[in-house]
């Protein structure tokens, strides 16, 4: 049996990750049959970075492209996240995982994002700033609502 193509794959793990394409929580040890490895690792990123009770405090000029510490209050481990745009790659964290995983997110970063998308209007500087990277002719990873 073949895999469909990388954008079909990336298109069900968006939907996956929405929820609409999946009931319930993704599971840690089994990969949904239809999504890519690195689809299922990055839903699964964000997936847990919504779920976490962390500390945000932004450590920069601006309200959303900026430079947070995000802190796990059980732990007391806190991770320098540098916001600049929604797509995968555009961000930075100073965590294990980010440094390792090549997926160019972590918990921590989805954490964040989904903390500022909750803010008025953030996630339309979000969107122009991504639809500014596609005019610049960069390529166009649409995160999921």
């Amino acid at each position: 049996m073949t895999q469909p193509p990388a954008r079909v794959q990336k298109h069900r793990a968006a939907r996956a990750a929405r929820g609409s394409g999946f009931a319930g929580k993704l599971s840690r040890l089994h990969r949904p049959e239809e999504m890519s490895l690195e689809a299922w690792q990055t839903a699964l990123r964000r997936q847990f970075g919504r779920e976490q009770k962390f500390l945000l405090k932004n450590g920069g000029g601006h309200p959303v492209f900026s430079e947070f510490e995000v802190t796990n209050p059980q732990t007391r481990n806190t991770y320098r996240v540098v916001i600049r745009g929604s797509a995968p790659g555009n961000n930075f964290c100073s965590c294990p995982d980010f440094a390792t995983n090549t997926l160019g997110t972590c918990k921590h970063v989805e954490f964040t994002l989904a903390r500022l998308e909750r803010k008025p209007g953030a996630r339309k500087a979000l969107d122009a700033r991504l639809r500014a990277a596609v005019q610049r002719g960069l390529p166009a990873v649409r995160r999921p609502a």
